[in-house]
């Protein structure tokens, strides 16, 4: 179950509207930055074995690991990156509409500097 305290109330909705009217005026920046994100990451996959896959589309982005993400989260947060681990071994991204290159560029430095890391497997 999933909810949230001020979802669906008009407050809410009036947002979500006002969104809507804007949100013609963003795709152009979403799909590029959006692009831009994926193209880098892509690169750093090349680079770090623990990565399996990268996809998503926009700037919704998910890198797949073979080992389990969340101590690679943990260590993002210590870097003032936040990120999030779903399915045990998927780092998701969900950056704000408004990401440019340079803060896209910023958490490439710094998943670079945790997926340097060696962490060894729970168990």
């Amino acid at each position: 179950m999933h909810g949230t305290p001020f979802g669906g109330g008009p407050l809410a909705c009036r947002v979500s509207l006002e969104f809507l009217d804007i949100l013609d005026e963003l795709l152009p920046a979403i799909q590029r930055v959006g692009g831009y994100f994926h193209v880098r990451l892509n690169e750093l996959a090349r680079k770090h074995t623990v990565i399996k896959e990268v996809r998503g589309f926009g700037l919704m982005l998910g890198v797949e690991l073979t080992v389990p993400g969340k101590q690679y989260v943990l260590d993002a947060m210590a870097e003032n990156l936040l990120i999030n681990c779903t399915h045990e071994t998927v780092l998701r991204f969900l950056p704000a509409y408004i990401v440019t290159e340079k803060e896209v560029d910023q958490a490439i430095k710094i998943l670079t500097k945790v997926l340097s890391k060696k962490h060894e497997p729970a168990g």
